[in-house]
């Protein structure tokens, strides 16, 4: 992504070649947000091609510029704010910021930062597109609208906010085992979501696979 035009060709190799179904970028990248026009020609390889764009948290990666993490001193602390904290950066980067109104058919996944801290920052979004319109000149609707069916998050097995999340904002919630990280609930994973009795088999059945089938557009094999 340092190089958004040689980016975007291995991205179209990677597909044609490999039949890959998305690509995986930092919250941002050095000093430039993910709304920064240099990077478009990679969003519209990614829409023309029908593939997922996937944000990964990582304001702490060697070689990054720092965002939030800059001010901590202790993994806990840097582990705990660069996931969900970039994860909001780049929700605003390609709502408000104009990603997804100029892309309209592009899918975006802001993985491995939780769920929770979603339906808070799409309100908290709306709340102040709808007080100040002019200061966001690359949109025409509440980021909210932007989002709905088009982007998606993924989840903790045992996070508590799992239903809220589903119920307020809908079916976005995806899987994750998170393997290998030191943090991951894996291999049980998959058994502590179909044991949780706050969702539904529906809801279950979604988040497992559905969601994440309709993010990256692969069939969904039957009795899932």
């Amino acid at each position: 992504m340092i190089a958004p035009e040689a980016a975007a060709e291995e991205l179209e190799r990677c597909v044609r070649d490999d039949g890959f179904v998305g690509l995986v970028c930092a919250q941002h990248i050095l000093d430039k947000n993910l709304d920064d026009p240099s990077f478009d020609v990679v969003w519209a390889t990614a829409e023309r091609l029908g593939v997922a764009v996937c944000v990964h948290g990582g304001g702490q990666a060697p070689g990054q510029v720092p965002f939030v993490v800059e001010r901590l001193d202790s993994i806990l602390m840097v582990h705990a704010f660069t996931h969900p904290v970039g994860a909001m950066l780049a929700l605003t980067c390609f709502t408000v910021g104009g990603v997804l109104h100029r892309f309209p058919d592009l899918r975006v996944g802001f993985l491995e930062a939780g769920a929770g801290w979603l339906p808070f920052w799409l309100e908290r979004l709306d709340e102040h597109w709808e007080h100040a319109p002019d200061q966001a000149p690359s949109i025409d609707r509440p980021p909210s609208e932007y989002f709905d069916g088009r982007c998606f998050v993924s989840c903790e097995p045992d996070e508590r906010t799992v239903s809220y999340v589903l119920s307020s904002v809908g079916d976005v919630v995806c899987y994750a085992s998170d393997y290998c990280h030191w943090d991951c609930a894996f291999p049980d994973t998959v058994r502590i979501l179909r044991e949780r009795e706050d969702l539904d088999d529906e809801q279950k059945s979604a988040v497992l696979g559905g969601n994440a089938a309709r993010l990256y557009r692969l069939p969904v094999p039957a009795g899932v």
